[in-house]
């Protein structure tokens, strides 16, 4: 059971078939891969990172090489899709005001479901960083905003474990001038 950030959580049934049918060649899973991608995003319609459409991708794989009661489950947590905002202030209430509390909500909610359905218990949340510790944050108006993880860990403290990476910039300012590190 994996948790993400990336897709609308009312396309979970897209990803739900996407995850469980065996295409029968590469380039009838990538056209898939595609359109999953095309009607699952919310805030990144013009996302250049190809990064969650190979995830997307790989996962179909390993779920065609695993006998049904070990298929890996994919749940979005993010939130409606564009359909939902007509002005700004529809965006930035939604992105900037509600968005970790939605996601958390929508994790909570799946997650107590599982643990009553499924046999597999435990999940992975995978979310951007700044959703990921366990503190308030200040969002782009200086207003304090309590993080997905904060929420996640409040609700589940005895068995909630967070694991965060440590990103490398390759870029960095060396001597008055920034300087491309590699890697």
């Amino acid at each position: 059971n994996i948790f993400t950030e990336y897709g609308c959580y009312d396309k979970q049934s897209l990803v739900d078939t996407f995850l469980t049918t065996n295409y029968q060649n590469e380039t009838l899973l990538e056209k898939a891969t595609a359109n999953l991608m095309h009607h699952i995003t919310s805030v990144h319609p013009l996302w250049v990172n190809n990064n969650f459409f190979y995830f997307l991708k790989r996962l179909n794989l390993l779920n065609e090489r695993l006998p049904d009661s070990l298929i890996i489950h994919e749940y979005f947590t993010n939130l409606i899709s564009w359909d939902s905002i007509r002005t700004r202030e529809d965006y930035n209430k939604l992105f900037f005001n509600d968005y970790d509390s939605i996601m958390a909500d929508n994790m909570i909610k799946n997650f107590n479901r599982i643990q009553n359905i499924e046999k597999r218990k435990k999940c992975l949340v995978i979310t951007n960083y700044t959703h990921a510790f366990n503190r308030n944050f200040l969002n782009r108006d200086q207003v304090s905003f309590i993080t997905e993880a904060s929420y996640i860990i409040k609700t589940f403290p005895a068995i909630t474990a967070n694991v965060l990476l440590n990103r490398v910039d390759r870029k960095r300012v060396v001597g008055g001038k920034r300087v491309d590190l590699g890697g």
